[in-house]
């Protein structure tokens, strides 16, 4: 599911051509054959997991100022799921950010973080505070410049995605 790179910071992979487009309609119009990632998505195991940790949280869909600076500026992180089951799992994570230097009534940017068409499990995605990121393997250390989507095969593999240097990074936090 995760790209490794002998512990270095990689940017994900993006399998088609949409990386920033302006939001000027909903997630729905832009990905009609596509959902936001719900409990029932979930195994039975996964769910309780879910629910033990996360509480009434739903496990595609959560918020922070992964990007901005600005107090009060949240971005949006969304897990998408097919509407119409396949036969094997697949995703996409997206981010909802306000472009640079324009907050309020401008459209928001979507950017693909993530997607596999051929995943072993749907993850979960949440937001992390904790902003010194380790690597599971390597144990280097990684300083996000704001809250990390941490994305999670829960009882399986987990991986961090934070802002540094002007430009996404991801690391496999664990497997």
């Amino acid at each position: 599911m995760f790209i490794r790179n002998a512990g270095k910071p990689y940017l994900p992979r993006l399998p088609f051509s949409l990386n920033l487009i302006p939001a000027t309609g909903s997630i729905g119009q832009l990905f009609p054959a596509w959902r936001i990632t719900g409990l029932g998505d979930l195994s039975n195991d996964d769910r309780s997991l879910w629910k033990s940790a996360h509480k009434d949280s739903v496990p595609g869909y959560c918020t922070g100022n992964f990007v901005s600076k600005a107090k009060g500026q949240l971005e949006y992180a969304c897990l998408l799921v097919p509407k119409e089951p396949l036969k094997q799992s697949a995703y996409i994570i997206l981010l909802l950010t306000h472009q640079e230097r324009h907050y309020g009534d401008t459209p928001l940017l979507v950017q693909v973080l993530e997607s596999d068409f051929n995943a072993p499990s749907i993850p979960v995605i949440w937001t992390s505070k904790i902003r010194t990121i380790v690597e599971c393997e390597t144990k280097h250390r990684f300083q996000a410049s704001g809250d990390v989507l941490v994305v999670e095969n829960l009882e399986a593999s987990s991986a961090a995605f934070f802002w540094n240097d002007n430009r996404w990074v991801s690391v496999l936090t664990s497997e």
